[in-house]
């Protein structure tokens, strides 16, 4: 992964959280080893399996993979976001 800082990996994960690109919530949590050519769910950029974590997302319309980093990012961000939805207006 290259040289991303970690709020700028926070701002790509909140942008694509609230484009619904991202899930909020999650999937059937699946552990395996990762696939080639994998791309992060999180920021956009290919994984190798040195960056990846050791389970993926898997909903009714395809995977979420992440990078560690990112996961991390993703976790406190979507309970940020479910926090916010839940509070209401």
């Amino acid at each position: 992964m290259p040289n991303t800082t970690p709020s700028l990996l926070r701002e790509l994960i909140r942008a694509r959280l609230a484009s619904g690109a991202l899930k909020p919530y999650y999937g059937m949590i699946v552990s395996t080893p990762i696939a080639t050519d994998q791309t992060c769910a999180g920021c956009g950029l290919p994984i190798t399996s040195a960056e990846a974590t050791r389970s993926r997302h898997q909903y009714a319309d395809g995977f979420q993979w992440f990078h560690i980093v990112c996961d991390a990012l993703w976790e406190d961000e979507r309970k940020v976001q479910i926090h916010k939805h839940l509070a209401g207006p």
